[in-house]
């Protein structure tokens, strides 16, 4: 149940019911946790979730992270360095404000895609603030869906 709450609540559709039940009993076992479940379901309806974004686009504009600030993302997502800054974290609130604002003039989706460990902290960093961003994992993209790269957020 905390799953589907979850899918929810990252405004994906559970349309897909039968792929989410797949997903649960094939991952379900190894890792009980809710968070982990979300993201192995997520992965299962990639291309679905993708389509929801982009529509038929053959391509999907994409924003990425600089590679130092995913370091520091990931290093606060794992414990290992310290909290988010608040000045760093405002400057990633706007730069990906004004990523949004350039993709709505091109009348485009505004996307940024990070690593998998990093998708949910930053989903919820921004869930209120840039709420038409969409924040995908590597791993959520299907492999045949060709990715144009807008620019990277430093």
């Amino acid at each position: 149940m905390r799953v589907l709450q979850n899918l929810l609540i990252e405004r994906v559709p559970i349309r897909q019911l039968r792929r989410i039940v797949e997903a649960l009993v094939e991952f379900g076992p190894q890792n009980p946790d809710p968070a982990a479940l979300t993201a192995a379901v997520r992965t299962s309806l990639g291309r679905f979730i993708v389509q929801e974004i982009s529509g038929m686009a053959p391509e999907l504009p994409v924003y990425t992270l600089a590679p130092q600030l995913e370091r520091v993302l990931q290093d606060s997502v794992q414990g290992t360095g310290a909290a988010l800054e608040p000045g760093l974290a405002e400057r990633l609130h706007q730069s990906l404000a004004d990523c949004v604002a350039q993709q709505d003039a091109r009348s485009e989706p505004a996307v940024v895609l990070v690593p998998g460990g990093v998708r949910a902290a930053l989903a919820r960093l921004v869930r209120h603030s840039v709420p038409t961003l969409s924040v995908l994992s590597y791993s959520e993209v299907p492999e045949d869906k060709r990715l144009k790269l807008v620019g990277t957020i430093s």
